[in-house]
């Protein structure tokens, strides 16, 4: 152990804005002016009295002309300190598991009272915070009253969020107090080994593996349509079970069971997959349960349960296809738009005779019911005008959105006709064709991901097109452009545009023959996906809502879970859509006859926010209302569900593996709870080198204005007193 005596070094300087020869210079004139003036006085005085008389003057002139060089008083403090180190107790969800006699947090109260902290803590000044999926800072008293409830561990979080709690202040080391479990976050091992210091790991809980079995994942998509068949991914993982047989449960939100099917455990540890598929048969949003039966024996039957929201619209989005003569990239267009469940697609298409296959020409509701127009190799020199104009009129009034792909059928007064719905010219009467590469220009957020496309636009097969076959008008966004690897065509040439605006959006290919992406890549296992996945991209972003609501409120998920506090985000915009940060911001939170209405606080540029402890599991709805002084800027609804599962719950071992990964990745070292405080007693840390700095302005302090008076004040009583004029 260290005898820490702290010890204090102080330093002053002063700063002066102006330059402070001058200041020195000045300084003399006025000393030599107070010498001139009390040299001889009327009538005379002593000379001690004079000298008085001088200094008060010149205190007074120097600290006057000091104040005009806007003087700034610097503070240095060197002082030697007891270090600082982080004690990070973990607050999840699994630590109040109950293991024999006690609790893992009863286990964790006695440690903190134990002989290891208080010899750290003469050691080290030491700043205890409680972490899960969030971190804060508490007293070891409050550590003592907080409860376990973390719906999520983020190991790595909590140094790294830890040290910046005291950013002022170097961390020389952490202690972990937990059970080793992380379900969020980057991965502890890596990033233990970038922290800058050592992380003593201390272990809490049992690491036996205990017979249990698991709803490990449940998946299902987000947003479906009514009378849609929806697929729901469930794994389960069972330890201890060797051939046990369970069964896995599809309910409504009224419990009823819509699907279900039998799984069979086989090993001492396995995982089974399943899809159990429903039908959507309400619209709103919809909460369904997914249940694995118990199996004697098991240790929880908490983690048996699991939810998932849908959001069930009422119809299936409407695509209409407006083609002229048929063309391979139709035939694919078509494949890969009807095999998406969300759409509806109908295609009119031209034949070589000029009119519409079938006998059907698209009507004005045809083309107004649709969610997405696509355009294929059309318009031809054949296609009706009166056709094209209602395309134009609904694209730009309606503000349906639309995508081009041109072809050598394209004619180029017809085309002309669609230019308030397409900013693009024809420049040749018909398109002319060769065959040519394609090279990125410039992102865009439609073709943004969580992943990359499947190839490069360099390497996928080569389609037709040709240079002076389009322009592109100052609302048209180039993102891709010919390449000049054949034909020696320029890159600036358009090959692929984006536009929006006005509520508007659209895309048009100034290419043809985009079916070799997905046919001519079936050698290509990378890239075999890039045709779909593009077109997914892209209708994904056109078909999203372009709403401009000046008030929007939301929590940060659908669905969460037991204990989670629910945080609501709202961003809120006067009619010009610029940040409102001068609104009242409140939402009603309710669930059958119960309600609460929870204010949300301003964190400027029109962001609120809040949270909220939901009082148990359950659908919950919510409405918000924002409004400035009598006007009402704005509401929103929605809605959200809690479900008891907590992600904590899936496996509640001890995980030492980790735990000692990161000690050891640190630089730290590992110990189970029994002997924490063996080496919480045997930890030694040198006083540090703390410099403190701290600037104080004097211009605008009283006491330097008190001082000018008092000397001032002082010097004209002695001399009224002295019979001086």
């Amino acid at each position: 152990m260290h005898c820490n005596f702290p010890v204090l070094i102080l330093g002053y300087g002063l700063e002066l804005k102006g330059n402070a020869f001058l200041y020195l210079l000045l300084a003399c004139l006025a000393l030599l002016a107070a010498v001139f003036v009390y040299r001889r006085t009327l009538p005379p005085v002593s000379v001690l009295w004079r000298s008085v008389l001088g200094f008060l003057r010149i205190l007074a002139l120097a600290i006057i002309l000091l104040l005009l060089f806007e003087p700034v008083l610097n503070i240095f403090r060197h002082r030697m300190e007891k270090p600082n180190v982080l004690i990070l107790v973990d607050k999840s969800a699994s630590m109040s598991v109950g293991e024999g006699k006690i609790s893992r947090q009863e286990a964790v109260r006695d440690l903190l009272s134990g002989s290891g902290f208080k010899a750290l803590q003469s050691e080290a000044r030491l700043h205890f915070l409680a972490f899960s999926d969030s971190i804060q800072e508490l007293t070891p008293a409050q550590l003592d009253t907080l409860p376990a409830t973390g719906s999520g561990t983020n190991l790595s979080m909590a140094w790294e969020k830890g040290e910046r709690t005291i950013a002022d202040e170097s961390v020389v080391a952490a202690v972990l107090i937990s059970d080793g479990g992380n379900n969020l976050g980057a991965n502890p091992v890596r990033m233990a080994a970038l922290a800058g210091f050592p992380i003593y790991t201390i272990g809490v809980g049992d690491t036996t593996v205990r017979r249990d079995a698991v709803l490990s994942e449940i998946l299902a998509n987000e947003i479906t349509y009514l009378n849609s068949v929806v697929p729901v991914d469930v794994r389960a993982r069972a330890t201890g079970l060797d051939g046990r047989i369970s069964r896995l449960r599809l309910l409504d939100r009224n419990g009823a069971e819509i699907a279900g099917q039998e799984v069979h455990f086989s090993g001492n540890v396995s995982e089974v997959a399943a899809t159990l598929n429903f039908t959507a048969a309400q619209v709103g949003h919809m909460r369904y349960s997914v249940i694995l039966d118990s199996i004697p024996g098991e240790w929880s039957l908490a983690n048996n349960r699991r939810s998932v929201m849908v959001r069930v619209l009422e119809t299936r989005l409407q695509v209409a296809i407006l083609s002229g003569p048929p063309t391979p990239s139709l035939s694919t267009l078509r494949h890969t738009l009807g095999s998406d469940s969300n759409f509806e697609v109908r295609a009119f298409v031209e034949s070589g005779r000029g009119g519409h296959l079938l006998g059907k020409t698209p009507t004005r509701d045809d083309l107004v019911s649709a969610s997405l127009l696509v355009l294929v190799n059309f318009p031809s020199e054949r296609t009706e005008s009166t056709l094209l104009d209602e395309i134009a009129q609904i694209v730009s009034l309606q503000k349906v959105p639309l995508i081009f792909f041109a072809g050598p059928a394209v004619y180029r007064e017809n085309f002309a006709r669609l230019a308030d719905a397409i900013p693009c010219q024809a420049k040749r009467q018909f398109p002319t064709e060769a065959e040519v590469m394609l090279r990125e220009f410039a992102s865009h957020p439609a073709l943004a991901g969580a992943a990359s496309l499947p190839a490069t636009w360099a390497e996928v097969p080569p389609v037709f097109g040709n240079k002076d076959n389009f322009t592109t008008g100052p609302l048209a966004q180039v993102t891709v452009t010919l390449s000049r690897v054949a034909l020696g065509i320029p890159e600036d040439e358009p090959a692929i545009v984006f536009w929006s605006g006005g509520g508007r959006k659209g895309v048009a290919f100034l290419v043809w023959g985009t079916y070799r992406w997905k046919l001519g890549l079936a050698k290509d296992q990378k890239a075999a996906a890039f045709h779909d996945d593009l077109l997914g991209r892209l209708t994904r972003w056109l078909i999203s809502p372009t709403e401009e609501k000046r008030v929007r409120i939301a929590p940060n998920k659908s669905l969460f879970g037991g204990g989670e506090r629910v945080a609501f985000q709202a961003q809120v915009y006067g009619a010009d859509l610029a940040p409102r940060d001068d609104a009242a911001v409140s939402v009603r939170v309710r669930m059958g006859e119960r309600s609460e209405t929870l204010p949300l606080q301003s964190r400027g540029h029109g962001r609120y926010e809040g949270t909220f402890l939901p009082w148990g599991e359950g659908e919950y709805h919510f409405d918000g209302l924002a409004h400035a002084k009598e006007d009402t800027l704005g509401t929103d609804t929605g809605a959200f569900a809690v479900e008891a599962f907590n992600i904590e719950m899936v496996d509640t071992r001890q995980q030492a593996t980790t735990l000692s990964g990161v000690a050891e990745a640190s630089g730290g070292r590992y110990v189970p709870a029994s002997e924490a405080d063996t080496m919480l007693a045997a930890l030694d840390f040198p006083l540090r080198e703390a410099e403190h700095y701290r600037e104080i302005p004097l211009r605008n302090r009283a006491v330097m204005l008190w001082i000018i008076i008092g000397a001032l004040g002082l010097e004209w009583i002695i001399r009224k007193r002295s019979g001086m004029l």
